[in-house]
């Protein structure tokens, strides 16, 4: 089987012992275990969302899934706005208004 490169959809998924990162787009087995969770920080995902590409971070880690909440899913920070306040948010107003956030 040869690999194709793409960014990953991980979800943290509980298995008997700890718990995986894993992805879970179809033919792809990527998978980080609980004693690497800690590379898994600042790698690329795609958001459960919006479906766009993001940057995994501590608050994106801990975004906890509304149909199963023992899995986590990571979502954009446009779309933790949105499900924190229920109002999504027009950052490109936001940019213009207050300047690039780093």
């Amino acid at each position: 089987m040869s690999k194709t490169k793409h960014i990953h959809k991980y979800q943290k998924i509980p298995s008997r012992y700890s718990s995986v990162w894993s992805c879970a787009l179809p033919d792809c087995n990527h998978h980080m275990p609980k004693h690497m969770e800690h590379m898994i920080e600042g790698k690329s995902t795609i958001c459960w969302g919006c479906n766009e590409p993001t940057t995994l971070d501590s608050d994106s880690m801990n975004c906890i899934s509304e149909l199963r909440p023992e899995v986590n899913e990571p979502l954009c920070d446009k779309c933790r706005f949105k499900k924190k306040t229920g109002v999504t948010p027009d950052l490109d107003k936001l940019a213009a208004m207050f300047g690039e956030i780093e």
